[in-house]
């Protein structure tokens, strides 16, 4: 009985030293490259039952589906509400930890036309229903999340849409 407390003390110790370096690696993974200005897609908040995520309704994708579609609002809530109540938090937690390997986002692997192909319909957006000017689309790109990860592709859209 004697041994219980010093290995529970190791034990804790252990394991926060564990969780740092899986949040360091986390946070590294997902904030590489981006200033504090990006606006995020996930937000995280702190409830009675744990940690919470959710959709940013003022990220630009978000916020341009909900305000220029309001008869489709109320389907886009329930479908951002029952992603966010569903997020397999757990299982990447875990196949993280297996695996050794961090979950990977930002079109991390996927062909620039994949991301030419949805930057630009939020691009169009931008200056279409929006009203703005090709450089304040840009800059308004590159202060979105995941999009701030390519400069070099937002440098390149037109200066007008057809």
């Amino acid at each position: 009985m004697k041994l219980r407390e010093p290995l529970t003390r190791l034990a804790e110790d252990v394991r926060d030293r564990a969780r740092r370096v899986f949040l360091h690696r986390a946070q590294s993974n997902s904030t590489l490259g981006r200033s504090d200005t990006v606006a995020p897609v996930w937000v995280s908040t702190e409830v009675r039952s744990g940690r919470r995520y959710k959709v940013d309704r003022t990220h630009v994708a978000v916020a341009a589906l909900l305000d220029d579609s309001p008869e489709l609002k109320p389907r886009v809530e329930a479908m951002l509400k029952i992603i966010e109540e569903t997020i397999p938090v757990q299982r990447i937690w875990l196949e993280t930890t297996e695996s050794g390997e961090q979950p990977k986002g930002g079109f991390n692997g996927e062909p620039e036309s994949a991301v030419v192909e949805v930057m630009m319909v939020l691009y169009r957006n931008l200056l279409r229903r929006k009203g703005l000017s090709a450089d304040s689309a840009r800059r308004q790109l590159l202060r979105t999340e995941p999009f701030d990860l390519y400069p070099r592709l937002i440098q390149s859209l037109p200066d007008t849409i057809e």
